[in-house]
């Protein structure tokens, strides 16, 4: 066996496999030093179990004294760090940052993500590499936009989150190919539109899947049943976010409809995903 810079072991199948994990931290966000504390703290507490280099992108900093600071800190933490401009949402960040790197697979965690639970990359690279999963993220969700933006596809719109996924780097490339995020709805579009990296890998028969922090890879038919995203006390949850602590924090009736708008009748096993998201 294999180990990662941080001691945890790393699977023997996949180690040859080159990763990049990206951590993005956006200074014009309001808490965005609580951000950097949270996630540093969950990368220290937990060994990613396999071989990696961890990057920081930073973006949207207008104090420079404060953007030096965090740079040199991350630095510190052995992170290689990338700078950055303030537009086109997350995916315009991480297709940059994607684009300038050797390594054969990208590890993509958004500025409020919080890892939960050891060996998290290599559950990641594991499903990836042995299973012949494609893209791989740590929530998903059958949530529609349609009742606001008719453009998207109607529930159940089958979508991985963009929170924490892994994914082979060229093809995340490929499928972002010359995407221009220009405002939210562009972002969303580009998560959960009809042309979504979701619906495009789908359409070209490669498999997607949430992966749990139990390391099992769960396709589109078991999220709803995956204990990760929006359900019961998320216990299976490998990678967090605000997303997933507003529904820690919510009361039980919020959670219960936060759940129906996510998962709706697919909460009940009975009850069969149309073909088209399959």
């Amino acid at each position: 066996m294999g180990t990662d810079e941080r001691g945890g072991n790393s699977d023997a199948s996949s180690v040859q496999a080159s990763v990049a994990v990206g951590f993005l931290l956006r200074g014009a966000d309001a808490n965005w030093l609580n951000s950097a504390h949270r996630f540093l703290a969950s990368y220290r507490a937990h060994p990613a179990g396999h071989l990696h280099e961890p990057h920081v992108m930073l973006k949207g900093f207008s104090d420079e004294v404060a953007l030096a600071d965090i740079a040199e800190h991350f630095r510190e933490e052995g992170f290689a760090v990338r700078h950055l401009d303030d537009d086109g949402f997350d995916i315009m960040a991480y297709t940059r940052w994607a684009r300038e790197l050797p390594s054969d697979y990208i590890c993509v965690l958004n500025s409020h993500s919080e890892i939960l639970a050891d060996n998290w990359l290599s559950k990641f690279m594991r499903n990836l590499v042995r299973n012949g999963i494609a893209m791989a993220s740590a929530t998903a969700s059958f949530e529609s936009l349609g009742n606001i933006w008719p453009e998207f596809p109607r529930f159940p719109n089958v979508h991985l989150r963009s929170n924490a996924f892994c994914i082979r780097r060229e093809l995340f490339i490929q499928a972002a190919g010359d995407a221009r995020i220009k405002n939210k709805f562009d972002a969303f579009f580009f998560e959960s539109g009809p042309k979504s990296i979701t619906a495009k890998l789908l359409a070209a028969g490669k498999r997607v899947a949430v992966v749990g922090r139990d390391g099992r890879a769960y396709g589109p038919r078991y999220w709803p049943f995956s204990g990760t995203f929006r359900q019961g006390t998320q216990s299976n949850l490998l990678v967090a976010d605000n997303v997933t602590r507003t529904y820690d924090e919510a009361d039980l009736s919020e959670k219960v409809r936060l759940a129906g708008m996510t998962w709706g009748p697919y909460l009940n096993e009975d009850y069969p995903l149309p073909d088209r998201t399959k």
